[in-house]
């Protein structure tokens, strides 16, 4: 099967990651959301990884072809995209895999643990972003990368939605989650 990782922390999953979700799963035989255990990047406020695991299974449930992968979270530690592509590639050798990032992502990149090399040896599908052109120079140096520009079509952030909740406007941030996501936050007095 060819699958497509869409990892992330998921703090929260929103509709942004649900509508990728659904457009991957057209095109690829199986869509897995990968959940970091430590981004290594500093996410106020931070929610622990089960947390962020059940929320991301809750916002994909509806999506026949799609799952969640704990595999950064049963790792531990840092996140790092090179090892999950090695574990994944060891452990599932039946499967192609081709990770997918977001176009707000592509400039960071280079600064990713082992990119140089792990843009060579993996696949890679950039999904358009609002507000983030992807921009050629940016692809070089990857040897396969898809481009889908019709990914995107929802213009969410975790970051502002987890602003809104702290300031008490749910509202705003119901717009944004998954109906279920959006309960389980309630349930579980997260981002207050």
């Amino acid at each position: 099967m060819h699958i497509a990782l869409l990892g992330g922390t998921f703090n929260p999953p929103h509709m942004g990651h649900v509508h990728v979700a659904t457009r991957l799963s057209k095109r690829f035989d199986e869509v897995w959301l990968v959940v970091a255990n430590d981004p290594n990047k500093k996410e106020k406020p931070y929610v622990n990884p089960q947390h962020r695991l059940a929320m991301a299974k809750l916002a994909v449930a509806s999506i026949p072809n799609a799952k969640v992968s704990d595999v950064e979270i049963r790792r531990g530690g840092t996140s790092y995209t090179t090892d999950t592509l090695k574990e994944l590639s060891d452990s599932h050798s039946e499967h192609a895999f081709t990770w997918v990032i977001g176009a707000d992502l592509l400039s960071d990149f280079p600064r990713w643990k082992d990119s140089a090399a792990l843009a060579q040896r993996a696949r890679f599908a950039v999904v358009s972003r609002p507000g983030y052109p992807i921009k050629a120079k940016a692809l070089r140096g990857f040897s396969h990368i898809q481009i889908m520009a019709d990914a995107s079509g929802v213009d969410a952030s975790s970051t502002q939605i987890r602003q809104w909740i702290h300031e008490s406007k749910m509202e705003n941030a119901k717009a944004r989650l998954p109906n279920a996501v959006s309960q389980y936050i309630r349930k579980n007095k997260l981002y207050g």
